[in-house]
């Protein structure tokens, strides 16, 4: 209690008035492993991203993200009394699924068992050693967590780089496990578990606009802040024979000694009006057999009340499932339909063209009784399409997977899979999520722009309704700008030319629906 008290005291220091903070520029805090990005949201409030370190393998991860009134000054207790959270989504870090399990991002080794045994008697002098069920399958503790219970794993039975390793059945009873010295463990229960940690970390910055390290408790604001999280993620077929190695000892199962499976540096650049650009690099340093890889994950937006929750995802065709037609195209109304699960991919017949996978996939949220007329949040979870791996002609030849989610829950982007990955295989990908104030435009259904390469920015405008000669307003340092189109459905016309002029961009809509993307240079 006294620790807590003290954080808050110290917060409340920290954090400072601020004014109004400008539309181009972020505002950032580190409070021990606490992170907070703080930028323009709209005329009246501003957007704040909470990020922190995972419990289990200790990533940088995102935590919460709230709407905080312009004016409200800077401080712990300002936060307390004046944040609305709006979106938990602390389980964005994107894993590896590879080799039938997830790994790296906040999953470790997901075929790891925990069994309750009453008074086993085990200690870390049983770390490493070998028992044998009644099938006669091996299993070595990995953990004695406390008197009663056990963590144990399989072992390995492929002899190649991709691991096999066995599971109980849910619904066994009695299981027993027996040593080498006749010692019996009768497991009253059993469950899967998750054996943490998987990845190693190797280094992790913060750097105000990309080059200076952002000092502890002191709030600070710039262009934008680079989040670089380094780490290397270890095979448990590598942890499992370290642990035999040294069995009878308690040891560091991500232990500098051990090779690497795959790295990973993932650079999260914090930016201006709601943005994190997510670019990452990684290598294989074994083969592998991948499920998938999104790079990018984002939780559903909202709570469990809300006016409206919309799902928008362009370059999508309508289609049937179960008697039920949906078009997510046209937005689809996604509030009460907890747990449906939405597939897109060539072979379901609901993407438009398996050449130029849908990549941009948007939430819109209302809490005011705006309702589906007028939501109030958008969200925008997307890929460049200028850069890296994520480019559609390189996407399409690498997935025909673009995208799946669950109502309520979580949304995953897919840039890669359904492949034998060869070792030392290297992969570049750039990703983004963005918040939006979806009332901004009036006849825009979503806008919103950011730099997305170092002398370039992307912006996406998106419509459902018809419209002749639609101003977007930009800020004045785009005004002059050169403009190309990057993709656009025959619908909408740029009306504008080629150079941003002072009034902003000028668009043109017909049949009642179009987006557009530009380059901005």
């Amino acid at each position: 209690m006294k620790k807590v008290f003290f954080l808050m005291i110290v917060l409340s220091m920290v954090f400072v008035a601020h004014g109004r903070l400008a539309e181009n520029k972020i505002q950032v805090l580190l409070v021990k492993k606490y992170l907070y990005v703080r930028s323009y949201f709209s005329q009246d409030q501003d957007v704040l991203i909470l990020l922190f370190r995972g419990k289990g393998n200790k990533q940088i991860c995102f935590l919460r993200s709230y709407l905080i009134a312009a004016d409200a000054p800077m401080t712990f207790a300002s936060i307390r009394k004046n944040a609305k959270i709006f979106h938990g989504n602390s389980d964005d870090t994107a894993p590896w699924r590879l080799n039938d399990t997830y790994i790296g991002g906040s999953h470790a080794y997901g075929f790891g068992m925990e069994i309750k045994v009453n008074n086993h008697g085990l200690s870390v002098a049983d770390l490493g050693t070998e028992w044998l069920d009644d099938k006669g399958d091996k299993y070595y503790i990995v953990e004695v967590v406390d008197s009663n219970t056990l963590r144990i794993l399989s072992e390995n039975k492929s002899d190649s780089d991709i691991w096999k390793f066995n599971y109980w059945k849910r619904k066994g009873k009695n299981k027993t496990l027996k040593n080498a010295k006749g010692k019996i463990l009768k497991a009253a229960s059993f469950k899967y578990k998750q054996l943490y940690p998987a990845s190693r970390i190797n280094f992790q910055k913060y750097l105000i606009d990309g080059k200076t390290t952002l000092k502890q408790f002191r709030a600070t604001e710039c262009d934008f802040l680079d989040v670089v999280d380094d780490y290397d993620i270890i095979a448990p077929d590598t942890m499992l024979e370290f642990v035999r190695k040294n069995a009878g000892k308690k040891v560091n199962r991500v232990d500098k000694s051990l090779a690497a499976m795959i790295y990973n540096r993932i650079t999260y650049r914090f930016l201006p009006l709601g943005t994190c650009l997510i670019k990452h690099y990684a290598k294989a340093n074994r083969k592998f057999k991948l499920g998938y890889m999104g790079f990018t994950q984002g939780m559903v937006m909202g709570g469990r009340t809300m006016e409206y929750r919309g799902e928008y995802i362009p370059k999508t065709i309508p289609f049937e499932r179960q008697g039920k037609k949906y078009n997510f195209t046209e937005i689809e109304d996604i509030t009460a339909r907890k747990g449906y699960r939405f597939y897109f991919m060539s072979s379901r017949n609901n993407i438009k063209d398996p050449n130029d996978l849908p990549d941009r996939f948007i939430q819109l949220l209302d809490n005011n009784k705006g309702g589906k007329k007028n939501p109030e949040i958008g969200y925008a979870i997307g890929y460049s399409r200028l850069e890296g791996m994520t480019k559609p002609e390189i996407r399409s030849k690498n997935t025909s997977y673009a995208f799946r989610f669950i109502a309520h829950r979580k949304s995953y982007p897919i840039a890669i899979s359904n492949k034998m990955i060869e070792k030392d295989t290297e992969f570049n990908a750039v990703a983004y999520r963005q918040y939006f104030d979806a009332r901004r435009f009036k006849n825009a259904t979503s806008v919103y722009w950011h730099k997305q390469g170092d002398d370039y920015y992307v912006l996406y405008a998106d419509y459902h309704k018809n419209v002749k000669g639609d101003i977007i307003k930009l800020p004045t340092e785009f005004t002059g700008k050169k403009v190309s189109i990057i993709e656009k459905t025959p619908s909408i016309t740029l009306e504008s030319g080629d150079t941003i002029p002072s009034e902003g961009i000028k668009l043109s809509v017909k049949n009642n629906y179009g987006f557009i993307g530009l380059k901005i240079k």
